[in-house]
């Protein structure tokens, strides 16, 4: 039945006290009252918490867990609620979800976003950092100036144009497998360190006074050679946790430090001269050397071959001078061994007493004559 139509004067609020609308005869019971674009009202039917338009349909499913969804074709859900989640797009298709203004995800009310999608374009992550409750931006996309491609990579949309935090505000630790840099990687005071090694037994660093490579424990720090390749790996300097420092040439170790002092594998050439403290100031009980021509008549020179290279040379034996003159002979280790060896220099000494008693006594037989 046709609605009257009742114009606006004809209506005051004091004078309907008991008034409804006609709405049909009995089958229009649990319906609602639909317009239809200037045709005459109609009645709709309400079912199972489902109001349907054409192919649209809003639906609330299993009011006993709370679910809701809006569907497109009555089938399918576009937007559905549930308990736990909210699920924007329909199952097994790749519908955006597209929103004007800005969407951020709070705690509660007065909080701050913790994400937040502005706009302008940004992304914004915020949270409490430190280990503090202060909330605060932490990371930042905005105006095209990072990107997330498909890799999981996250860049700059320019190169060597944007920075990852500041100077004043950083990151507190970042963890990956590898670091590449094609400029510099800077430490900007002298407190930090470049930490390497599970428990941090390698650092490199700068203590405000001295740039220094320090190792910690038992490890031997190696500075190295190789081929462009990786191979064909080459020792230069070795040093020994409480103990020696070695200088290699072609892998081949040259010059070792020890207790005693330092090792020199092969020839030591020098530009200018080798000299040894022999100042009177640094010296007591000085003496003469007595007897020494019948000390240096008990020394044997020889000449040999080097065992290593097969190289000859010329000299004495250590354990024969030890047995006349001790205190020019020293122990120290080669390879692994205790080796013995001679202060050639010290022999001089010998030499010059045992040559002033010889004249002495050449000059004794040509006055005797």
């Amino acid at each position: 039945m046709p609605l009257t139509k009742i114009s606006t004067p004809a209506i005051k609020d004091e004078a309907i006290t008991l008034a409804k609308l006609l709405h049909g005869d009995s089958n229009s019971n649990g319906k609602f009252l639909k317009a239809n674009n200037g045709a005459d009202p109609t009645f709709e039917t309400i079912e199972n918490d489902k109001i349907t338009e054409g192919n649209s349909t809003a639906e609330i499913i299993d009011a006993g867990t709370g679910q809701f969804k809006v569907a497109l074709d009555g089938t399918d859900s576009t937007f559905t609620v549930n308990p736990t989640s909210t699920v924007f797009g329909r199952s097994g298709s790749n519908q955006a979800v597209q929103i004007f203004g800005s969407l951020q995800f709070t705690l509660g009310s007065g909080v701050q976003p913790f994400l937040r999608l502005t706009s302008g374009g940004n992304l914004e992550v915020t949270g409490a950092y430190n280990g503090g409750s202060s909330i605060g931006q932490v990371w930042e996309f905005g105006g095209y100036q990072g990107t997330h491609i498909s890799g999981g990579n996250i860049k700059p949309s320019a190169d060597s144009t944007y920075d990852l935090g500041t100077n004043t505000v950083r990151w507190q630790n970042v963890y990956g497998d590898s670091l590449n840099a094609s400029n510099n990687i800077k430490i900007p005071n002298d407190t930090g360190k470049v930490e390497l090694g599970t428990g941090a037994d390698f650092k490199i660093f700068h203590d405000a006074t001295d740039n220094i490579i320090q190792a910690y424990g038992s490890p031997k720090i190696r500075l190295r050679h190789s081929a462009t390749d990786g191979n064909n790996v080459k020792n230069a300097i070795v040093t020994i946790a409480d103990g020696a420092v070695e200088l290699y040439h072609n892998n081949s170790k040259k010059f070792e430090t020890t207790s005693a002092g330092a090792t020199v594998t092969g020839a030591l050439t020098a530009t200018g001269d080798i000299t040894a403290f022999s100042d009177e100031t640094l010296k007591t009980d000085i003496t003469t050397i007595n007897n020494a021509l019948n000390i240096v008549s008990q020394l044997r020179g020889v000449s040999y071959k080097w065992k290593k290279d097969n190289e000859p040379s010329i000299g004495v034996i250590a354990q024969e001078v030890e047995k006349v003159i001790p205190e020019i002979v020293h122990k120290s280790e080669y390879e692994g061994k205790e080796v013995k060896s001679v202060a050639y220099g010290k022999i001089i000494g010998f030499l010059i007493e045992a040559i002033k008693e010889l004249k002495t006594e050449v000059d004794t037989l040509k006055g005797a004559k």
